[in-house]
């Protein structure tokens, strides 16, 4: 759809082409950027993009300014609370706990104040390069074609199964916005801008079909991915649409007005929408069907509104004006998040948000963010009430702009408050604001400022060093987010290499990563490095034996030294200390000298940042088992169970030292309690199976077995010891199958070639005691 499709032609008037071209750069490229490799970082790619495009944007504008002699531009209460944001996530960041989170983050996250000024510098940069409306619904054009090739390709996604797996992701979720519930909220923000488009303009026949092709398709993904907040937005949009149709057709006749037809046929299609998406809201099973159906599923997890504002109770009770820093909740959260998580499967999660990002900014930046958030909201609802009730005066096309872009920033705003998104959607947010505001012009909502630097040399000579500033400013972000990308990508690197097994490969880009950007993950990524290290040499067996107690101490000294250093960059952080601890706790077992203390006192200081994690307590069990008292770490494990009493890892240990001291009955008793926890788990079955064998309880050794195999039919090892449970429950061919399976699989195995023949000549190979699995590993 081009301008001229729209009957009542918008308006032109003078601007710089290359401010309108990187805006509509921004609006079609930033969504649907995606650069193939797994080293690049999805989300920051796009962020980099709209960073570079926007500080070129801020460059020209100073020098239109520099070589004009003026500046002007137009004002409004709006603009106004757009740049109090980011004064107010300045003035927490400054009294943060992390500041090094606060202010630029590791990959500039949208909860830091980096990132906020650069969304209000794109703001400013919108309104003060004046777009005309022709150019204005120009980027709302460009948006949506870049909707129609984001839509074409995930329909390759879903249709063909993931056609490129090599190039994107076999998974059909995969999509170029970011998570799938973020191409949710995307794909609505696409429907609702089309139903706007389909109701406020005339539109020929062919323009009318690609919007309303359009609303089924952005339609179609909306049932698809099935967010109920986006259903009740679009609900509210089409009642509106609804209301506007009637109105417009009953109480406001004008030339231009659509026939009796044209707007009945818009009015049942806001009916048929209203009916769809209240169907959607209240019955949700239909979507789960469609989602069976083309075989996806998305689940995705979150804390809810009551774990944000228990978050933000602990942080206000500690700091209610600065709060703990903006883009702090993942510290935030260890501290005060409530004691039911730990029950659940994500007891030991580490969420970067929130229920929104809205609240999330609020819960951790105090009463200052609040306020920011608070009154750039208010100012948003009030200017685009006062502009869609006042405006309807002005050309239509104007009103059409206003409509659009103001219905476009409240759909982004309204799930910012419910739902965390990713940056790209936050750069629409704010994109469209800027778009709103710029669509003003003509209207009282707006004041224009013209200020001549050649008839006031002192307010001249101000504006152009704040100008040269500015300049040098952009320039230095343009260097600093650049490095920050790069070495994102190193990290990147460093964790696929890791995955992968080669420790020197990931260990040299992560070095190359800290050389661009000094971060404690850095550093912590170095110290866990040289900790898996650490355990091949100690497990080592071959090579000179003081070369390896050298290489053993090199590598325990580094990686100390890399934890201490992750320490002095972020002292509040849980994973340092942790790290540092594991470190020490690693080396107990070879009685290096003061290990065992300061292993203990460093989990303890890790407990001051997590107080309810009960793997501060395991890891305190295991040490103290090694280094301490059986009394310490007896008590250790009951701290742990009774913060988590279905935490498997205590429960087995505790079973460990139980069967230590010869209590095979307690042993039982803890893993069967463990099973109880974790049914679905072979792994405590096949150990169950074992201490009941032990215990010579073949019967129930045996089910223990059989249960393992129904979870895992491979589990060569349960199948083994399953045999030896039948061999004395008389179940002599039952056990013959069992090992000839196995014998298959392993034809060299001696072991079980002897058991076999055992066996069919009648004898009972395991009455002398089978084979521990340790010693029978090499089973398939």
């Amino acid at each position: 759809m081009e301008p001229s499709a729209v009957d009542n032609r918008i308006s032109t008037r003078k601007g710089s082409g290359i401010n309108f071209y990187l805006i509509l750069a921004i609006a079609f490229i930033a969504p649907l950027l995606f650069l193939p490799g797994i080293y690049v970082p999805f989300q920051f790619s796009k962020t980099f993009f709209a960073i570079v495009l926007t500080a070129v944007l801020v460059i020209v504008l100073a020098l239109q300014v520099l070589r004009s002699g003026r500046l002007s531009f137009h004002w409004s209460l709006l603009l106004g609370s757009v740049a109090l944001l980011p004064i107010t996530y300045l003035i927490s960041a400054t009294f943060s706990s992390q500041p090094i989170l606060s202010f630029w983050g590791y990959q500039l996250e949208s909860g830091t104040f980096g990132f906020v000024l650069f969304c209000a510098t794109l703001v400013f940069s919108i309104v003060a390069s004046r777009l005309s409306q022709s150019r204005i619904f120009s980027v709302v054009i460009a948006l949506l074609a870049s909707a129609w090739v984001i839509f074409l390709f995930q329909l390759t996604q879903v249709l063909l199964g993931a056609p490129f797996p090599a190039l994107f992701s076999n998974d059909p979720t995969a999509n170029l916005i970011g998570s799938w519930n973020d191409f949710g909220i995307f794909s609505g923000l696409v429907f609702t801008l089309s139903l706007i488009s389909i109701e406020m303009l005339k539109l020929s026949k062919k323009f009318f079909v690609l919007v309303l092709t359009t609303i089924i398709v952005s339609g179609f993904f909306v049932t698809l991915v099935n967010v109920r907040e986006v259903w009740v937005l679009i609900a509210i949009t089409a009642f509106a649409t609804l209301v506007h149709a009637f109105t417009k057709r009953f109480f406001i006749q004008t030339e231009a007005s659509d026939s009796p037809s044209s707007a009945g046929a818009k009015g049942i299609l806001s009916i048929v929408i209203l009916v769809f998406a209240s169907f959607s809201i209240f019955f949700s099973g239909s979507s789960v069907f469609i989602q069976e159906q083309f075989n996806v599923g998305n689940f995705e997890v979150r804390p809810s509104v009551e774990g944000t504002l228990e978050v933000l109770s602990g942080v206000y009770r500690e700091s209610p004006f600065f709060g703990s820093g903006p883009n702090t909740f993942s510290s935030q959260w260890l501290l005060y998040r409530p004691e039911g998580v730990l029950s659940s499967p994500y007891w030991n999660t580490s969420f970067l948000s929130g229920s929104g990002a809205i609240p999330t900014a609020i819960a951790t930046g105090g009463i200052v963010v609040a306020f920011g958030w608070v009154f750039f909201l208010l100012m948003l609802l009030v200017t685009s009430a006062r502009a869609l009730m006042f405006s309807s005066a002005v050309e239509e096309s104007t009103y059409f702009l206003v409509s659009i872009t103001s219905l476009g920033s409240l759909y982004l705003g309204v799930l910012h408050i419910l739902y965390p998104p990713s940056q790209l959607l936050t750069i629409l947010f704010f994109l469209f604001a800027g778009l709103f505001i710029a669509s003003l012009v003509g209207t009282r909502m707006v004041r224009y400022i013209d200020i001549s630097f050649i008839r006031a040399p002192r307010i001249g000579f101000v504006a152009v060093f704040t100008s040269i500033v500015i300049l040098i400013a952009s320039a230095g972000a343009l260097y600093a987010t650049a490095v920050t990308y790069a070495s994102s990508v190193y990290s990147a690197r460093a964790t696929a290499l890791l995955n992968t097994g080669d420790l020197n490969g990931a260990f040299v880009a992560t070095q190359q990563a800290l050389q661009l950007r000094v971060q404690d993950q850095h550093y912590r990524a170095l110290a866990s490095i040289d900790l898996a290290r650490l355990d091949s040499v100690f497990a080592s067996d071959t090579g000179d034996r003081t070369e390896n107690q050298e290489k053993f101490r090199e590598l325990f000294t580094r990686s100390l030294e890399n934890s201490n250093n992750a320490i002095a960059l972020n002292d509040k952080s849980f994973q340092n200390w942790f790290l540092k601890a594991f470190i020490y706790s690693s080396v107990v077992p070879l009685e290096i000298e003061g290990a065992y203390d300061v292993a203990v006192s460093t989990l303890e200081k890790s407990r001051e940042f997590n107080p309810k994690n009960p793997e501060i307590d395991f890891r305190l069990a295991q040490v103290h088992l090694v280094g301490g008292t059986e009394s310490q770490s007896s008590e250790a494990i009951a701290r742990a169970l009774e913060l988590k009493p279905n935490y498997t890892n205590a429960i087995l240990l505790r079973a460990q030292t139980e069967l230590d001291k010869g209590e095979i009955d307690n042993a039982i008793n803890s893993v069967s309690v463990a099973v109880y926890f974790e049914p679905q788990n072979s792994s405590l079955l096949y150990q169950l199976g074992l201490l009941l064998l032990e215990k010579k309880a073949y019967s129930d050794a045996s089910r223990a077995f059989e249960r393992a195999l129904a979870v895992e039919p491979n589990f060569a090892n349960a199948s083994f010891f399953l045999a030896h449970a039948y061999s004395f429950l008389n179940k002599t061919e039952e056990a013959v199958q069992l090992l000839q399976s196995l014998k298959e699989k392993n034809h060299d195995n001696e072991t079980l070639s002897s058991y076999l023949e055992d066996l069919k000549g009648g004898n009972n190979p395991f009455e002398v005691g089978a084979v521990s699995p340790e010693e029978d590993s090499e089973l398939e």
